[in-house]
């Protein structure tokens, strides 16, 4: 079995990143076998419609597809008016292209179980770098500000979100020990801050703040506890390709960014890491 895993496509963000992710579908796609398992990590697509497309390009992928979403995939839009009306409506497009919302569904294929979350930040991320912390509430400092702050519309706040978010993680992963299999768990947002950049002195300050919102520590505390059973994390959102370990987890993120993309191919234990970028 090889996992396919890729993130942030942001299909209809920006014409070269769109041929990007058309050239990694098409490869994903031709090298797949029944046996393989496709997942993508969040930040799909720009609006529903993109989204929908997104999926459509892996309709030729010959075993089981998995994703879970981004916070860019619940933004708001036009006729939708909160991010978990959104979150409902992703879960039914995916549904009807064949893949698996793992955040709903976790799933078994081949000796292994897939866990899937989009996660989200509670501000345990941020420095000591002198902000309020009512600016992160705000998600707006001296004039940067994190984009979810006009249009991801939780009506709840964000250390509620992750939460939420935190709380099914760990059902899952208790509900999936014992089991004989392979654990593999999949998230947007980051779950250790070992994967940020470091050292956190040489990032700029403005970076520092917005970093607060790629991630929480409770999702990777959760992961922790169950360490034992855990053989790799995959990790979308930070845009940038790094491997790390906490503890006897191993943790890879996918560094996808907005003009081209990056496919992880997971098998044996081996990582291979594809660049595709437009012609």
């Amino acid at each position: 079995m090889k996992l396919y895993i890729t993130s942030d496509l942001h299909l209809g963000a920006v014409n070269n990143g769109d041929e990007a992710s058309a050239l990694l579908a098409e490869y994903t796609c031709a090298n797949s076998g029944p046996r393989d398992a496709l997942v993508l990590i969040g930040d799909i697509g720009t609006h529903a419609r993109n989204f929908e497309l997104a999926l459509r390009m892996f309709k030729p992928f010959r075993g089981p597809k998995m994703l879970v979403c981004g916070n860019h995939d619940i933004w708001v839009e036009d006729g939708i008016q909160n991010s978990i009306q959104k979150y409902k409506l992703l879960e039914v497009i995916a549904a009807r292209h064949n893949f698996i919302f793992l955040e709903e569904h976790p799933t078994t294929h081949m000796d292994a179980i897939f866990i899937g979350l989009m996660g989200w930040y509670d501000y345990s991320f941020r420095d000591d770098i002198g902000v309020p912390r009512e600016c992160y509430a705000d998600k707006l400092y001296a004039g940067n500000q994190w984009n979810d702050r006009l249009y991801a519309h939780w009506r709840r706040s964000d250390p509620q979100v992750t939460d939420w978010q935190v709380r099914r993680l760990k059902s899952q992963l208790g509900q999936s020990i014992g089991q004989d299999k392979r654990i593999f768990v999949f998230t947007h947002h980051v779950p250790i801050k070992k994967l940020l950049k470091h050292p956190r002195c040489l990032v700029p300050k403005k970076w520092r703040f917005l970093n607060a919102f790629l991630g929480s520590e409770e999702i990777g505390k959760a992961i922790s506890r169950y360490a034992n059973f855990v053989e790799h994390v995959f990790v979308g959102h930070i845009h940038m390709s790094k491997e790390v370990s906490e503890g006897s987890v191993r943790y890879s993120s996918i560094g996808s960014c907005y003009n081209q993309k990056e496919l992880v191919v997971y098998a044996n234990g081996r990582i291979e890491r594809h660049i595709f970028s437009s012609k």
